[in-house]
């Protein structure tokens, strides 16, 4: 996150203060983009794993489920 952060904040920082003309709200806004973004990636990940695990449970017999509990 790190990484996109540093490609893309000062753009979208210049993008927000153009449409708003207010450079300090503008930095406030952008920061609060890239803490969705990353939320949104983390809850997506927990999503991803879920549907993994649903997935491997799906396709065990239930005896290899109950002994792995």
């Amino acid at each position: 996150m790190a990484e996109i952060y540093r490609a893309y904040a000062a753009d979208l920082q210049r993008f927000i203060s153009n449409k708003i003309g207010d450079p300090t709200l503008a930095e406030d806004m952008t920061s609060t983009v890239f803490l969705k973004a990353l939320r949104w990636l983390r809850e997506d990940q927990i999503l991803y794993n879920s549907w993994q695990e649903f997935q491997v449970r799906v396709g065990l017999p239930s005896s290899v489920i109950t002994r792995g509990a």
